[in-house]
This record gives structure tokens, sequence and C-alpha cells, in this order.
């Protein structure tokens, strides 16, 4: 879309118990805007226009998007299957799976490349493994707290780190497996802690300060971090 300040994408979406409008950047040229229902888009697009003075100054310190590769690259570490793994990258003329290697003194998750330099080829690999490890973990940490859900979905979120649907899905952005642990297991803790607290009341706090002890310093850290992690990937 086009304003004042320039082109700009906008993504809208109906949130059930809001009450007013709320935006934030998904990417530097993308404006994710919630509404409530009631609401039409052109009294959400007067919103934006409102807040021009605020999207300008804030979307020059948004990150620019980059691409899987060159993030692993700059930041080799990912956390899989109960482990720290340090990514390789390999040239291959042959589509293969990645290979975990454990040489004692560390531990490696080598990457093949299709052709030398895709950059998808990276991606739709990763986002199986992650998709596998998360699933793994988010199993487990239910099955020793005694959460319920119908069903765990790992999606490419581009601005949540999990969501969770009235049918019982609980779903998480594949880029968590870029996190520790610790800010792996909080998400999971948030995610089951709205089966009993759908909003992020004083109650909704305090029992998911019971599962999961300093939860509100883990909320900061996770979300000063959002910010790149989200802009990683297509």
């Amino acid at each position: 879309m086009e304003f004042d300040f320039g082109a700009l994408k906008v993504e809208f979406k109906n949130v059930r118990a809001a009450r007013s409008f709320r935006m934030w950047f998904a990417d530097r040229d993308t404006l994710r805007v919630t509404k409530p229902c009631y609401a039409s888009e052109r009294e959400a697009l007067d919103f934006v226009r409102a807040n021009a003075k605020w999207i300008c100054s804030t979307r020059s310190a948004v990150p620019s998007r980059t691409s899987l590769a060159d993030y692993l690259l700059a930041n080799p570490s990912v956390w899989i299957f109960g482990d720290v793994y340090e990514v390789v990258a390999v040239p291959t003329r042959t589509k293969s799976a990645y290979v975990l290697r454990d040489d004692s003194a560390r531990k490696i998750l080598l990457m093949h490349r299709t052709g030398g330099a895709a950059d998808s080829d990276i991606e739709g690999l990763f986002m199986d493994l992650a998709s596998k490890s998360i699933c793994s973990r988010v199993a487990s940490v239910a099955e020793r707290e005694g959460f319920e859900y119908s069903r765990i979905s790992v999606r490419n979120q581009r601005g949540r780190w999990a969501s969770r649907s009235s049918s019982g899905t609980v779903s998480f952005n594949w880029r968590l497996v870029l996190v520790p642990f610790e800010l792996q297991d909080y998400v999971i803790y948030h995610e089951f802690a709205h089966s009993r607290f759908m909003d992020h009341s004083v109650s909704f706090w305090i029992y998911l300060s019971r599962l999961c002890p300093n939860a509100k310093a883990l909320d900061r850290k996770i979300s000063a971090l959002s910010r790149g992690i989200f802009c990683v990937g297509s």
C-alpha cells in the first residue's frame, strides 16, 4: 500500500478479545495490525495513517530480512534434541538430509547444499529438523507436566513464537531452535499456560511463574531477540 511515508505491506488480523488497535513490524516492509472484530479495515487504515510519525521512526530500526544461510554463518549455534550443535554447510551435487555428528570435542550439524549455493534447500532441510526437535521437546514437557493438546504443529510464523487454537492445536515457530533451551521451554510453558488463562492477566503470570520460575525475566529476554530472529528466512 502507498502512504505519505512510502510503500508498506499491511496485514490485518481480527482478534476477538481486542478492544483497540495494535501494530508492529514483522520486517522492514511488513506492518501487522490487529483490530477488534467490530472495527472495519478502513478504520484500521486510518489508525495506521494517524501513527505515521511512529512508523517512520520505528521502521528504520527494524532489521532487514536475511536468509537462513547468512544468519547461520554469523550465528552457527542451534539448540536441538537436547544439545547445542554447530552448523556447517557443505556443498553437494545431490540433495541429501542433514547429518548430526559428535566428534567428542564438539557436536556438528552438517547440512548439505544443492548446487553449492541454494539457500532454499538449507531452509527446507532445517525446517524439517526443527519440526522434529520442537515436536519432541513439546511432547516431553506436556507429558511431564500433564498438559493436554490435540496436535503439535511447527510452522513458519513470522510475528510470534507460538499460538494455540480453540481445537487444542499448539503451533510453534521453527525459529525457536535458534534460541537456547531455557527460552524454548519458556515459550512452551507460556503456550500451555494459555490453556488455563487465555489472556495475560495477573492470574496468568502467577500461574506461569509457578510452572516456569523467572518467567517475566525470560519473557523480556526472548522479546529482545524476537525482532532480529523473526527476520530470518523467507
